[in-house]
This record gives C-alpha cells, sequence and structure tokens, in this order.
C-alpha cells in the first residue's frame, strides 16, 4: 500500500500542470463524481476524437489552402452537445 501511495505521489509531484488535458481530467472526474454518465461521455468522445483528428484539415481545391481544421468541428459540435446535455440536467433538477 505503501509503494502504491508513494507511485501516486511521485506522479502528482511529476505531472505538467500547464498541460492543456488537465483541464479535461478535472472536468472528467468532476462528471464521474457528479454520475453525469451522458456528459462524461461526450467529453471523453469529444476529447478523444478531437485528438485523433489533429491533423486533418478541410482545404480549398482551388486555392489549397486550409479553410478549417476537423478538430475545430469535432470541439465545436462537442461543446454545443456538452452545452445541451448540461442545461438538461439542470432542468431536470
Amino acid at each position: 500500500m505503501e509503494s502504491l501511495m508513494d507511485t501516486v505521489v511521485t506522479a502528482v509531484k511529476t505531472y505538467n500542470w500547464n498541460n492543456p488535458f488537465t483541464f479535461v481530467i478535472v472536468i472528467l472526474v468532476a462528471l464521474l463524481i457528479l454520475r453525469k454518465w451522458a456528459i462524461f461521455l461526450i467529453v471523453l468522445l469529444t476529447a478523444v476524437l478531437g485528438w485523433g483528428a489533429q491533423d486533418l484539415m478541410i482545404t480549398n481545391i482551388e486555392t489549397s489552402r486550409g479553410v478549417i481544421s476537423l478538430p475545430l468541428i469535432i470541439y465545436g459540435v462537442g461543446g454545443i452537445i456538452f452545452v445541451v446535455l448540461t442545461l438538461m440536467s439542470f432542468y431536470k433538477s
């Protein structure tokens, strides 16, 4: 048990807290504690899909310039669904 605690303490001390996914991790833990499963799954799915599509971009055929990136679309749709589910959860309670 003591070695497990030492490992956890070491991991927390060496973690880079300036990482952008720290915010996502905090939100996911809070949603798990509050048992908001639908919102948890949407946030997790949005983060995974956005990270997986980080290099994909929609380009203009004529100019070959980037128009919009696919992660922006994924994060936008995920954010809208997150807001809708949060408002529905708020109005139900």
